[in-house]
């Protein structure tokens, strides 16, 4: 049974008392004996030797024992003014010796010693209580190997050491051969001094590899570390492998601790064809507390362009989190001095709330410059064309079936550019755009009812929307025709304030769906619904008969309604067919699964009832000499003509059964195997409209070719002739003008089709792979820090080098083809490639590329050559090809969970 002992000095009153009563209890232990031993059993089987000159246990106080209730030795000694305050735990699994007259106890075997929050675990230690000093050491086996080394804790620090010793009440110490983790790094010395505040170590060294002999560590002669916070050093210099490098500074500079801390960012070197060498990514993080955090980086290129980039992450803990990026740049191609480079910038917002509540307020926003995407290269997504913004605060109502939405919203079209107009960027914006919504709810349900009435399956949901719009457009001068046409072309981003306020326009629509669901020859879904809409507008139009056509002459603002009505009835079901294959084969059976589809539609001619809005102008006739009608309000129209329309969808899906070869049971087992994963096809026919009542027939196909290849393909087929009034050749291209359907089928024609392919998307694409190896450690997912960048790195695994597969290759083929009217069609081919190789199990060459068969180019490549040395990485990028041609080296330690898991960073540029 292990005891526990307290003892407590300066108590020399009582010396002798305890003295006298040690002697006692020996003299009594031994007559008790049956043998000669110098041992006493406890039950527990723990012992304790007691020599002839080590046969008392010195104290200055009165003492009490006290019961064992955690499993250790213990002897409690009240003290009233001593210098160790608290109580001293002792354990040794080989024995226990006390030497009174020199007031000395030493622990043999596996020893362990706690005082407060420190404990020590060593071979063998001593404790010399008179002048409150520890000593331990590790002990030297047959094999002549050292073992046991005293590791000291105190608080979240470990250290190993070879030997040391220790003063409890001043809390200073020598300690040799000392080894500890702090933070991310870990610190090795020859002699160090341990005080209460600090550790100043000889000959030290620092290094984030967690190895024995680490591959890489920063050396100095001369290390102070304050535990948990920081590291400071004289003169150092950069070992790699063993070899001394110039690499160094005459003062050092660490952050120890696991938090965010602030320091430099070290940029990588490159090279750009079109703007010289460069620095990239270079800068400094200011770690403002615990929930924010700011970096500030950028690239400078040698003909005078540059690039910096603020990002801030916030994050409030069980509340929100969020990032903000903003980034200005100036640059320009060559180095021709005569070329003034623009300013541009970009502005990225991410806001969650991450609290479970009622409500909750998240933001998405991206505004950018109209050149800055392009003229950037660090940029993630370089072909966008339109970004998007969005701020919504969300909020339901506790108990009602009511929630409401508030939002912002933007999208910007920046390279909205054709031959007559190339300037700047379009701009719609909504703010504010409010919505209220009723979730669907049965007022006819019976409260003690089992819903099974087909009154109680009737629903009733609403929501109504509230848009304020701003739009910056203007007229473009067309040069071919000789006119100005209305146009959502952009105009110069500096004067944006003159068009997009005179441009401003608000509209709130209201919907009320009653809806339900029946049961029809018990495999039959019937889904009936009737729907109301009324919607409001802000601008009522004047028109005026001008030279026999209608022309807007002015605008009345107030506060105007239309309304309209449109019932529908949806017919689905599900349809099995299955056939079985006797005997003894591979296949056993293949099974048809068949959603077809059927909805009807039906909505009245609203321009010739009241309410709807619509307006005859006297004069003004169509070609049949019938008088136009014109929406009167500003916004969109209810709908003009009759609406009869009945639509079809059919979805299929073939599955295969086969015998499983695997199976060795005898029971003949099997599995399935997907043939067509979906076979889709759907179009319309509007029986109310005058004309072109037929809409286009959409085909889609998905499926997966011998569980490899994936297959995706969707097309759509126009069935009708189409007609231009005129036609020009420029530059070799056909130009319709006043190209339109007419109504008249293909089907019939002399070519003999149908219809007529407009579009049709395909992609076939696999991925090749050996069998991942497994990370040879485990992640410590205890660190909190630890497990946020192991649920990154499982987000973004393209943003990853991976060292446990050897090789990998992803080919992706596309096939585009469109075809618009009369005009000649447009095919793009592409073929695409990525994956990586390992040359060795430290070398892996990563690629990118791919070919353009229309443009017969190769498209845009990279290649990498990755070095892998477990507690660093190394990365050539090369861009060979194209406009971007660029070389770019990084050298760049690495974090402990890469290192377990054998990764590398992609880019340089990518900041976690």
């Amino acid at each position: 049974m292990l005891k526990k002992i307290i003892l407590l000095k300066n108590l020399s009153h009582i010396l002798s008392f305890v003295l006298l009563l040690g002697l006692c209890l020996v003299s009594f232990n031994l007559l008790a004996q049956t043998n000669t031993k110098d041992s006493l059993k406890s039950a527990a089987g723990d012992s304790i030797s007691v020599s002839n000159k080590r046969d008392s246990i010195s104290a200055k106080s009165d003492s009490l024992v006290k019961p064992n209730t955690k499993g250790m030795d213990s002897l409690q000694i009240k003290n009233e003014k001593g210098d160790i305050e608290g109580t001293i735990f002792y354990h040794a699994e080989d024995s226990i010796m006390m030497d009174a007259p020199n007031k000395k106890a030493y622990l043999y075997g596996k020893a362990q010693i706690k005082y407060q929050d420190m404990q020590l675990d060593a071979e063998q230690i001593e404790i010399q209580w008179d002048k409150n000093i520890i000593t331990a050491r590790g002990a030297v086996d047959t094999s002549g190997r050292y073992r046991g080394k005293p590791v000291w804790k105190q608080g979240e620090d470990t250290y190993v050491t070879d030997s040391m010793k220790y003063n409890m009440q001043s809390k200073k110490g020598i300690i040799h051969g000392i080894e500890t983790k702090q933070g991310e790094g870990f610190l090795q010395g020859d002699t160090s001094k341990r005080t209460e505040d600090a550790i100043y170590l000889k000959n030290g060294i620092y290094t984030t590899c967690n190895l024995k002999h680490p591959h890489f560590k920063i050396t100095a002669r001369r290390l102070k570390v304050i535990p948990g916070d920081r590291a400071f050093c004289g003169p150092f210099n950069m070992v790699f492998e063993d070899i001394p490098t110039p690499i160094g500074f005459w003062l050092g500079f660490f952050p120890i601790t696991d938090k965010k801390k602030s320091g430099i960012i070290v940029p990588t070197f490159g090279e750009n064809q079109s703007r010289g060498l460069y620095l990239s990514h270079g800068g400094y993080y200011w770690a403002v507390n615990d929930y924010l955090g700011i970096q500030a980086v950028g690239d400078l290129y040698a003909n005078g362009s540059w690039l910096l980039n603020t990002d801030a992450t916030y994050i409030k803990k069980y509340k929100y989190r969020g990032t903000m990026d903003l980034g200005l740049s100036k640059v320009k191609n060559g180095f021709d001095n005569s070329e003034k480079a623009s300013t541009q910038f970009s502005l990225a917002w991410q806001h969650t709330t991450i609290a479970k509540r009622s409500g909750n307020f998240i933001a998405n926003v991206n505004l950018t410059s109209s050149k800055y995407v392009k003229s950037n290269y660090a940029t993630t997504n370089r072909t966008q064309n339109i970004t998007t913004s969005s701020v919504t605060y969300n909020r339901a109502f506790a108990r009602t079936p009511f929630n409401t939405s508030i939002s912002m919203r933007a999208s910007q079209n920046i390279y909205q550019a054709t031959a007559i107009n190339n300037t700047s960027a379009i701009y719609n914006v909504t703010l504010p755009a409010v919505s209220l919504t009723m979730n669907r709810i049965n007022p006819l349900k019976r409260k003690y009812g089992d819903g099974s009435k087909w009154y109680e399956k009737i629903y009733i949901n609403y929501q109504g929307n509230f848009n304020y719009d701003l739009k910056n457009t203007q007229k473009f001068f067309d040069p071919i025709q000789k006119i100005y046409r209305d146009s959502s072309l952009q105009v110069n981003e500096a004067n944006l304030h003159k068009y997009i306020l005179p441009n401003s326009l608000w509209t709130s629509t209201h919907t009320a769906t009653v809806s339900t669901t029946l049961k029809l020859f018990k495999y039959l879904n019937l889904n009936p619904s009737v729907n109301y809409f009324e919607n409001l507008y802000q601008n009522k139009l004047v028109y005026n008969n001008i030279s026999d056509t209608a022309k807007v002459v002015d605008t009345v603002r107030g506060l105007y309604a239309a309304h309209y009505v449109n019932t529908s009835v949806q017919l689905t079901t599900r349809i099995y067919g299955r056939l079985d294959f006797k005997g003894k084969g591979l296949i056993r059976g293949i099974r048809h699964t068949a959603n077809p589809s059927i909805q009807m539609t039906y909505s009245p001619d609203f321009s010739k009832l009241p309410g709807g809005g619509w307006i005859a102008v006297p004069g003004v006739k169509d070609e049949k000499g019938v008088t136009k009608r014109y929406f009167q309000y500003q916004g969109n129209p209810t709908p003009q003509f009759k609406q009869e329309v009945v639509a079809f969808s059919l979805s299929n899906i073939i599955e295969m059964k086969v015998r499983n070869r695997k199976d060795t049971s005898g029971t003949n087992g099997t599995k399935k195997i997907n043939l067509l994963d979906n076979l889709s096809l759907g179009g319309s026919y509007n029986f109310g409209a005058d004309s072109l009542k037929m809409s286009n027939v959409t085909v889609s196909a998905r499926t997966k070719l011998l569980n490899r290849f994936d297959i995706n393909m969707s097309s759509a087929l126009d069935p009708y002739v189409w007609r231009a009034d005129s036609m020009r050749t420029i530059n070799g291209q056909k130009v319709f003008y006043n190209e339109r359907k007419i109504n008249t089928f293909l089907a019939g024609q002399t070519n003999g089709r149908f219809a007529q392919m407009s579009l049709m998307n395909l992609t076939i694409g696999t991925r090749f792979a050996p069998k991942k190896k497994t990370a040879t450690k485990n992640p410590n997912f205890n660190n909190p820090q630890m497990q946020a960048e192991l649920n990154y790195i499982k987000a973004n695994p393209n943003q990853y080098i991976d060292f446990n597969v050897p090789w990998s290759l992803a080919l992706s083929f596309t096939y585009n083809y469109t075809h618009n009217g009369n005009l000649d069609p447009v095919i793009n081919q592409a073929l695409s490639a990525s994956g990586d190789i390992s040359i060795t199990p430290k070398w892996k060459v990563v690629y990118s590329t791919g070919y353009n068969f229309r443009d017969h180019a190769i498209t845009y490549s990279n290649f990498t050559i990755s070095r892998d040395l477990h507690c660093w990485q190394m990365n050539m990028t090369l861009s060979p090809f194209g406009t971007l041609r660029t070389f770019n080296f990084m050298i760049a330690a690495k974090s402990q969970l890469l290192q377990t898991l054998k990764l590398n960073k992609r880019s340089p540029s990518f900041v976690q």
